[in-house]
């Protein structure tokens, strides 16, 4: 089922879209690994071995921090309308959260415009 995330076996356009050279990853394989390092928080070298373990497919950290400048690049137009409808909005909610870096204790803010209230919240309905 995975196998047109890697380019092999579904040789058809789409499935190999961005794939130039018979060793390199396409566009999904880039995709997973960003979503790994930076949504899952695994660091560059554990996310090569998520994809060899699971995949048969390690990327070298170069491929990845290049896929992961790729999708920030991609994404800046979604950041500036977010901030500029924070910057714009008559009342923001702010938070903040613990992690840890390389070790060390750090925090994670957000900032956005209110939300709705619901009376659902917790509820099953």
């Amino acid at each position: 089922m995975l196998s047109g995330l890697w380019g092999r076996d579904d040789r058809s356009p789409e499935a190999t879209a961005g794939v130039e050279a018979p060793a390199q990853s396409g566009p999904g394989v880039a995709t997973v690994a960003v979503y790994v390092n930076q949504e899952q928080l695994l660091p560059v070298e554990r996310t090569s071995a998520v994809l060899a373990d699971l995949f048969g497919c390690p990327i070298a950290e170069g491929t990845l921090q290049s896929a992961v400048e790729t999708c920030h690049g991609q994404l800046a137009p979604v950041g500036a309308a977010i901030k500029q409808g924070v910057e714009g909005a008559r009342v923001a909610h702010f938070d903040e959260t613990g992690m840890h870096i390389d070790g060390k204790s750090a925090w994670l803010h957000v900032g956005s415009p209110p939300m709705p209230a619901t009376t659902s919240r917790g509820s099953a309905e």
